[in-house]
């Protein structure tokens, strides 16, 4: 975007100067997100200078950033490796704690992880909550033991940290494609192991190494013959 209203003139991703003072910010969210949060972040507004553009272009770019951290926290606390789900509930805990109007520190958190807790009955002979889910459990324990290790990196995690490096912030058809060819090449090294693709990586050892490399070696090319 070039503005040149009001000596304004200025680049910035994701707006467009509509003339008259007048931007439009409009940013997509991730497609996987776009069924809860709608196709984009959108937002017009009338600014005289460059500095009063600035900030609202960041103050935009950051609401955009934490609404889909959020989203994607909500969805990854029950679904994900156990590590994706202790960081989504990480996440998770403090937007609880942040919405619990007039309350803050630990107080909070502990009155917070009640009222998930008090959703359950409780067991009569321990005591403890009946049906409670993995998402609640985790967000719990997030929420009075924030300092918890996390739990240990599995080849799904490695997946996942290798796609945002070499993925990340590439858009369109192009980031779409080197996620495929990525997630296609992961998904081999699943196959192979089977199960043990869900142990943490310092348990795997050379006989799944061989185990992956003897899958490779006997898979069909190009869909062709052995």
């Amino acid at each position: 975007m070039a503005g040149t209203n009001m000596g304004i003139c200025v680049e910035l991703k994701y707006v467009k100067n509509l003339g008259g003072g007048k931007y439009q910010f409009r940013k997509p969210y991730p497609p996987s997100l776009q069924a809860d949060l709608g196709q984009q972040l959108r937002e017009t507004a009338i600014w005289r200078t460059e500095r009063e553009l600035l900030r609202w272009h960041e103050g935009l770019l950051g609401r955009w950033e934490k609404t889909v951290a959020a989203r994607r926290a909500l969805k990854a606390v029950s679904t994900g490796t156990a590590r994706q789900q202790w960081a989504a509930a990480l996440v998770r805990a403090e937007s609880l704690v942040a919405g619990a109007a007039g309350l803050d520190g630990d107080g909070a958190r502990a009155i917070v992880a009640d009222t998930i807790l008090a959703r359950h009955a409780e067991d009569p002979e321990d005591g403890q909550p009946l049906g409670l889910t993995t998402e609640d459990a985790t967000i719990v324990k997030a929420l009075t033991k924030p300092e918890a290790s996390a739990p240990e990196p599995t080849l799904r995690d490695a997946m996942e940290e290798y796609l945002k490096e070499r993925v990340g912030g590439i858009e369109g058809r192009r980031g779409r494609n080197s996620a495929g060819s990525i997630e296609r090449t992961f998904g081999y090294a699943f196959e192979a192991l089977g199960r043990r693709a869900d142990v943490p990586l310092s348990q795997l050892g050379n006989s799944d190494g061989l185990k992956v490399r003897d899958f490779m070696l006997q898979r069909p090319r190009n869909g062709g013959g052995g």
